[in-house]
């Protein structure tokens, strides 16, 4: 579970940090229309995370099942990593 957690949780906190930031330099050029669009894609790119990370962890350890609670603490985990991938890129 630790290994589906740190592997999809690295990639929504480096996806979120990436496309938050980009969204916070471009707003100074942008509309915040077009800015505002972007940062919503970043957000929902960076917890679309969550449907894989869960969906891997079904299919590779646990052999096609998997119990609420596995699924609850595997969202929990990689919803934490791409939730301060955000707040890094929001505080920077």
């Amino acid at each position: 579970m630790k290994s589906t957690i740190i592997k999809y949780g690295i990639r929504s906190l480096i996806a979120g940090l990436v496309l938050f930031g980009i969204t916070l330099l471009l707003s100074l050029q942008w509309e915040i229309g077009n800015s505002e669009i972007l940062g919503y894609a970043g957000i929902i790119i960076a917890l679309s995370m969550i449907y894989f990370g869960i969906k891997a962890y079904r299919d590779r350890v646990n052999g096609g099942a998997v119990s609420f609670g596995n699924a609850l603490l595997v969202g929990l985990g990689i919803s934490a990593m791409g939730s301060l991938g955000i707040a890094i890129a929001d505080m920077i």
